[in-house]
């Protein structure tokens, strides 16, 4: 008799929900204007059964192979990061300066960095692992205040709620705040903590997934679409003096 474990039934339930996300952003046309976030997608999708092929043949090259792709990981949540920020600044309805809202961000950056070197002390002692183990605290911490800032405009100014880039945060800083809270706990409780720590790892990314649908489905974010930039007067004029005989 075939029996499927709790662990097991979670892992598909978010498989499901990240291909029914790839699915709806390619079928809503979202991938256009989000590339990162969907190759970002399509990364974790196929992570895992590539590093399964790669155990079969050497655990070494598994090994090596498991901390690359965490570490292209990062790599693509920063450039989402950047993304999202990239759609705020564009956005008509940002009620700060894009020049305050850019100093923020700098601020968020250099507070993340150096919570990031604040934790190098215990991080592991291989030149990989302490990469992916800095770069990751940095990325969570960076998440979760990226996220607080848009949830503040949006307490205080009414900005993003049903925004697509502001769904997109929501769901990084819920995953980075279980990440970080599974950290500290997994840190204080020890090896008995690590069944607590996959549960709720497992749980919080299904739940990030579930709202990134939520926003892909709802369907309420505006493009930006740049149109033709029409004549001015100048143009006119610098047209008509080019075509007077030299």
């Amino acid at each position: 008799m075939l029996t499927i474990s709790i662990q097991e039934i979670i892992a598909l339930i978010g498989t499901g929900f990240l291909i029914l996300l790839i699915a709806c952003m390619h079928w809503r046309g979202q991938r256009k204007a989000l590339p990162c976030f969907f190759l970002y997608l399509f990364v974790v999708l196929f992570n895992s059964e590539a590093l399964l092929l790669i155990k079969s043949f050497s655990l070494v090259a598994h090994f090596y192979a498991y901390w690359i792709a965490e570490l292209a990981t990062i790599a693509l949540s920063f450039s989402v990061i950047f993304e999202i920020y990239r759609h705020i600044i564009a956005s008509s309805s940002l009620p700060v300066s894009k020049t305050t809202f850019f100093r923020i961000n700098v601020g968020l950056l250099l507070f993340a960095s150096i919570a990031a070197a604040l934790m190098l002390h215990s991080a592991p002692s291989h030149p990989l692992i302490r990469t992916v183990f800095v770069l990751g605290a940095a990325l969570r911490i960076m998440q979760l205040s990226f996220f607080a800032l848009l949830a503040s405009l949006s307490l205080f100014y009414g900005f993003f709620w049903t925004n697509y880039a502001f769904g997109i945060a929501l769901g990084y800083g819920l995953y980075a705040f279980s990440q970080l809270a599974n950290t500290l706990v997994r840190a204080s409780v020890g090896a008995l903590g690590n069944q607590v720590y996959v549960y709720a790892t497992m749980l919080a990314y299904d739940c990030a997934l579930l709202i990134w649908l939520s926003y892909t489905l709802s369907g309420k974010e505006q493009q930006i679409k740049l149109e033709r930039v029409p004549e001015n007067n100048t143009a006119v004029w610098m047209g008509i003096l080019e075509r007077l005989p030299k």
